[in-house]
């Protein structure tokens, strides 16, 4: 029971409970609250989503490229590379916070809410917290404390359901939401710090040292500025709508769009993966491929499972997270269920663990003009459902160009890696049998409440074709846990 895909199953099974707690809190918030307020929530967020992207400064993967990568640390220590980094976070994170105070004035008109005003002290500092806690949360599975780290999850997001809870029954306010929020982030974060001096990882702000800001910003300002126009390409939809749109228009489109959890198997053998990656891409490259080859299988494998059933009976799913207010978005809801059939993998995970990080920064720059200037021109001509339509094609376009790209780093064509004919199978096989479940649903069970029947006719879905193509999944799992051993 050791071993990398021992880890990323416990980080699954931790990811699921919180996924489902995520989202039982989401539908909390539909039903209890009206479109105007889930409207200013989603604009809060989506303040913070952003300002998170802009301060975050590749650091978390600074964290994870210094620690490491031990041709890095020949002169300094571990201590003083982390000190340096996080001092550098700290830092941005605070001019961050001061940033949202200021340009308050200038945000509220753009989304034309003055309800915004009651918000911004709650969370201008809010993107500080989430990226010292991401951060650490990669500190964390590099030293082996990964159970640790899902415990802590698994806590923070049932003390979430109690404040939504809260403020759905008793205040009524979203503010109570951003505010309790905002506490939660600066304890988890002050726990893990204390937790891992207990455990002789110390990060203070006296081992900073200034020569060495040089060679960590010269890796991480291209990756900052890749996790910044990644940031917003995610979210530069979101932006259209908001400024286009109205706030209920913003409240439909950040639901429908949401991207469901349906890659939190593969994004965790991503989490245990990337230090092990980065440690073997600088000594063995033809071991960094086939590892990377088995974890790209494992996702063009199982995402289909997941996400096609969900496709089929998309209706009954939308209904089954939210509520009807948001059906005018089910369009919106399915392209974005297309977007997560492509997330299969995290196809850019060769690129950093390299240090290629202009190459990254080159590649999103282009994706982020080009679907933003395609979210525009479509949303004229198709309303909604124009900037999701924009999001999946650059998505499709951006995923050939970073497998291309990973084959020149690995030298060996990443296409050749992957089981298509397999994967094919496997998409045309759920296809078939959905369709064929979602018949004699519409004929037989058709006045069912949406949600039992979506519980039942996706779990039939999913599992009968799980059945019958487990042991490819399961070769594949073996395969890198051996190898992350």
């Amino acid at each position: 029971m050791r071993g990398s895909s021992v880890d990323a199953l416990l980080l699954t099974i931790v990811k699921v409970v919180t996924t489902l707690i995520g989202l039982i809190c989401i539908k909390i918030i539909s039903v209890y609250f009206s479109l105007d307020s889930y409207g200013l929530y989603s604009q809060a967020i989506l303040i913070v989503s952003t300002v998170t992207s802009l301060i975050i400064l590749g650091m978390t993967d600074a964290v994870n490229f210094f620690y490491n990568n031990k041709s890095q640390n020949n002169d300094y220590s571990r201590k003083q590379y982390l000190s340096t980094i996080f001092t550098i976070e700290g830092a941005a994170g605070i001019i961050g916070g001061i940033a949202i105070l200021a340009f308050s004035p200038l945000l509220t008109t753009y989304f034309k809410n003055p309800s915004l005003w009651g918000v911004y002290g709650w969370i201008a500092f809010q993107p500080l917290f989430k990226c010292i806690f991401n951060m650490l949360q990669v500190l964390y599975i590099s030293v082996g404390r990964t159970k640790s780290i899902l415990i802590l999850n698994l806590v923070m997001a049932v003390a979430r359901l109690c404040i939504i809870i809260s403020a759905a029954l008793i205040t009524k306010s979203i503010i109570t939401i951003l505010a309790f929020t905002f506490i939660c982030d600066i304890a988890q974060v002050a726990y893990l710090i204390i937790d891992l001096r207990r455990n002789n990882v110390k990060i203070s702000i006296l081992d900073f040292k200034k020569e060495l800001c040089s060679p960590v910003l010269r890796f991480a300002v291209p990756m900052a500025a890749y996790v910044l126009i990644n940031t917003l390409l995610r979210d530069s939809d979101k932006w259209v709508v908001g400024y286009f749109g109205t706030t209920n228009d913003l409240a439909v489109y950040t639901n429908c769009s949401r991207v469901l959890p349906f890659d939190m198997l593969i994004m965790s053998f991503y989490t245990i993966l990337v230090p092990i990656i980065t440690r073997y891409i600088s000594n063995d490259r033809e071991q960094a491929a086939q590892l990377f080859g088995h974890y790209l299988n494992l996702g063009i494998l199982t995402t289909p499972i997941l996400v096609i059933p969900a496709i089929i009976f998309s209706r009954d799913l939308l209904l089954l997270l939210y509520s009807p207010q948001y059906l005018s978005g089910l369009y919106i809801f399915i392209i974005y269920l297309f977007v997560d059939f492509c997330r299969f993998a995290n196809i850019s995970l060769i690129f950093s663990a390299s240090g290629h990080t202009k190459k990254l920064l080159y590649i999103v720059i282009a994706t982020f003009f080009a679907n933003l200037i395609s979210a525009i021109v479509l949303y004229k001509f198709l309303g909604l459902a124009g900037p999701a339509l924009s999001t999946l094609i650059c998505l499709i376009g951006s995923t050939i160009i970073y497998m291309a790209g990973s084959s020149k780093i690995l030298k060996q064509s990443v296409f050749r890696l992957l089981n298509l004919r397999k994967a094919i199978f496997i998409i045309v096989q759920t296809f078939a049998l959905g369709i064929i479940i979602k018949f004699a649903t519409d004929h037989y069970i058709s006045s069912w409440d949406p949600i039992p029947r979506f519980m039942l006719c996706y779990s039939a879905t999913a599992i009968i074709v799980t059945a019958f193509n487990y042991q490819p999944i399961l070769h594949l799992a073996k395969s890198i846990n051996q190898a992350g051993k």
